[in-house]
This record gives C-alpha cells, sequence and structure tokens, in this order.
C-alpha cells in the first residue's frame, strides 16, 4: 500500500499551497515478506543471548548528541550478509526511481530505540531531496513514541493558512508515523521532524529498529529495452540537432552574405567581360559573353 498525506481531493478543496505538496509518502508492506523477516532475523539472532559477546555485538555506536540524539547505530551495510542488503539497496532504489526519480541513495544506517532514546526536531538539508525510514520494529506495542515526527509544511508559513475560527493542536502541526513493521516512510527532509522518546523497553530485541538514509538529487537514468550505446547515439544525435537550431540563424546570415558577394562579383566580371553585338541596343548582352573573371582574361589573351 502506497500511501500519500496530500491527496488530489484534498488540494481541490483547499485554497493553500503549502497543503498541496506531497511532503510525506507511506508505504506498508515495503519489502518483500521473505526479506524483511531475514533483515529482523539478522538482528535478534545477535541479541538472542545477552550473555554472549561476539565481535558483531560490539558494532554500535551509542550517538548522543545533548538535547538533541540520542540512539544506537551502526552501518547497515556491514551488519547484514551481503546478499540480503543488496537486495534491501534494490528494492529501495527501485522505489526511488520510480516514484522519486532518484537513481541513488547513501548507505544505509540501522538504528536502535530502547528506553531514553530520541532524536529532536532538526533539517537534513545537505543530505538529499529525500529520507526514508524501513521499520524493522517487530513489537511497537512494548514502548511507547518511537514515531517519525514531521512538522506539517504549513507550519513554516503559519500566517498564510492562519484561520482563526480554528483551533491548534498537535495533529495540526505534526504528522507522525508509527514504526510499523515493514513500513517505508520517505519525506522532504528539509522539513523539520524528529522521533519521539521512546519509554518502557531496554530490551534491544523490543525496541525500535529501523534502517534509514537519504536519496540523493535525481539524475537521468537508463531503463528498459535499450542499451547503453544506443541511447548514447541518440543523445548525440540530439546535441547536433539542438547544436544546428541554435546556430541556424548564424549560417542563414553567412550563406546570405556570401550568395550576395558572389553575385556583385559575378556582375562586375560580366561588365568587364561584356561583347556587345552591332545594332542590339547598348545595355544587351551576348549569349555567349564570358561571366568569369578567369575567363575575360583568356578571350583577351592575357
Amino acid at each position: 500500500m502506497d500511501e500519500v498525506v496530500q491527496t488530489p481531493e484534498q488540494e481541490d478543496d483547499d485554497d493553500d499551497l503549502w497543503s498541496k505538496r506531497a511532503h510525506l509518502h507511506v508505504s506498508d508492506d515495503f519489502l518483500p515478506a521473505g526479506l524483511a523477516e531475514r533483515l529482523r532475523g539478522s538482528f535478534d539472532e545477535r541479541f538472542a543471548d545477552p550473555k554472549q559477546g561476539g565481535p558483531e555485538r560490539f558494532a554500535w555506536d551509542y550517538w548522543h548528541v545533548p538535547d538533541q540524539h540520542n540512539l544506537l547505530r551502526t552501518p547497515a551495510k556491514a551488519y547484514f550478509s551481503e546478499e540480503d542488503y543488496r537486495e534491501l539497496e534494490d528494492a529501495l532504489l527501485a522505489y526511488g526511481q520510480d516514484k522519486l526519480g532518484c537513481s541513488r541513495m547513501t548507505p544505509a544506517w540501522l538504528s536502535c530505540y530502547v528506553d531514553g532514546c530520541y532524536q529532536n526536531f532538526h533539517a537534513d538539508n545537505p543530505h538529499g531531496p529525500w529520507a526514508f525510514v524501513l521499520s524493522l520494529t517487530r513489537s511497537a506495542d512494548r514502548f511507547e513514541g518511537g514515531a517519525t515526527t514531521i512538522m506539517k509544511p504549513s507550519v513554516l508559513e503559519y500566517w498564510r493558512s492562519y484561520d482563526s475560527s480554528k483551533g491548534c493542536e498537535f495533529g495540526d502541526v505534526f504528522d507522525t508515523v508509527a514504526p510499523q513493521f515493514n513500513r517505508l516512510t520517505v519525506f522532504d527532509p528539509r522539513i523539520p521532524h524528529g522521533v519521539s522518546r521512546v519509554r518502557g523497553t531496554q530490551d534491544p530485541r523490543e525496541g525500535r529498529l529501523v534502517l534509514h538514509g537519504w536519496y540523493a538529487d535525481p539524475t537521468p537514468f537508463f531503463d528498459g529495452a535499450l542499451d547503453e550505446d544506443t541511447v548514447r547515439r541518440r543523445e548525440r544525435k540530439r546535441e547536433r540537432e539542438k547544436f544546428r537550431r541554435d546556430h541556424h540563424c548564424c549560417f542563414c546570415f553567412l550563406t546570405t552574405f556570401l550568395c550576395s558577394f558572389q553575385i556583385r562579383r559575378w556582375s562586375w566580371v560580366g561588365a568587364r567581360g561584356a561583347v556587345r553585338v552591332p545594332g542590339e541596343d547598348r545595355r544587351g548582352v551576348a549569349a555567349d559573353a564570358p561571366r568569369h573573371w578567369d575567363a575575360v582574361h583568356q578571350d583577351q589573351g592575357s
């Protein structure tokens, strides 16, 4: 299921420009069930016995920035098997190309939130045009909080959509998306967003577990039956056609100039080499009168 927060019906009924911008997309059951279960199983297996201390248990970074970030994180590519991570990237890139026009993405992070973990409101301006959060959270009922919280775009220009006849509560200011298992959330990271504080569990297997990252700026990409060489040839052909169109006026001017110069040159040569026939009008010229400067010189013996 792919849900866009702002629907066309809402756009027709609302004159507020901000409300018409699809800044948030939510897709449930995003990954094939088998892949989602394998990714989650890799995490559960490593935390199955808390008394074991293998090297994979020490791969986590406790990221703490006072009043801003507090969570556990690790690079997903190093955490999962090569095959599973490749399938994960393929699914995310296919979505990016089909829905967003983005053919590249940053390496994904795997983050775990237990009691006290959160992310305060911030904006990811330099990372990319779209952020994604893919939840692997198995038991969201074991804790409170942990929702992806995004400020509504209308708040950024509050007075533009202000209505003194309406009240304003939390739901009027923020969109929230619960971390349901295998749910993909994609949103505009320039809009302030965060993760509400998790309360309840201290067991990593019962906390909020998500994959997240950013899509890179949209770029042209090839998809379909055409091979790359064919596409490149067509690109070169279009470039040549564009060059001809852009320089058409220059070619026309040059052609007109050369034709004018040649006509004047011929007229001057013909005047010097003209042969008059007795009895004709003085403006008459014999049919075999030479027209080229070289021919005139030859006829005159020069």
